[in-house]
């Protein structure tokens, strides 16, 4: 059934996402290669564009920076017309990264404003209050220790049953 895949093909890229956050970028990278081919297969542009925005994220983080905004461009142009606008969103918010990245810190910050706009018109709060943090650190609000070292703990170990039990633990 199409609606399966596409399921799968959303569960495969929000995973792909935590890879990718967690910095095991080779995982992220298979998750992500899955992803799109199946979309591309299928004609399916909307997904095919969230591929394509986790795997120039991915790129970023390797220091691919001219083909990370390479692949964010042909992810613009697969998600047109498709009116989601949590992707657009998120879109912008990597050509902010992308933009840091390289140094270029007006553009950075226009695209985190417009990403922030965006992020509005869908009522995404948390992802707002992540990217006004970014753009004026004395505004941010209090900020709780990272997770990443936990889940990248439980990751590794992910057959070790008490880790995984444990891990809220850990970080006390």
């Amino acid at each position: 059934d199409r609606r399966d895949v596409v399921v799968e093909n959303v569960i495969t890229l929000n995973l792909a996402e935590v890879w990718v956050g967690l910095g095991r970028l080779d995982l992220a990278d298979d998750l992500c290669a899955k992803a799109l081919e199946q979309a591309q297969r299928r004609g399916d542009h909307l997904t095919a564009a969230g591929a394509l925005k986790v795997r120039a994220a991915i790129e970023r983080q390797r220091g691919a920076l001219d083909k990370s905004i390479a692949t964010l461009r042909i992810a613009i142009y697969e998600a047109e017309g498709a009116e989601d606008r949590l992707l657009h969103a998120e879109m912008l918010r990597e050509l902010g990264e992308i933009s840091r990245a390289v140094g270029n810190s007006g553009a950075a910050r226009s695209a985190f404003r417009e990403a922030v706009n965006a992020f509005e018109v869908v009522g995404a709060s948390q992802e707002i209050a992540e990217i006004q943090a970014e753009l004026d650190p004395a505004m941010a609000p209090i900020r709780l220790p990272s997770m990443r070292p936990a889940f990248a703990a439980m990751a590794a170990n992910a057959s070790d049953h008490d880790a995984a039990r444990s891990w809220p633990f850990s970080l006390m």
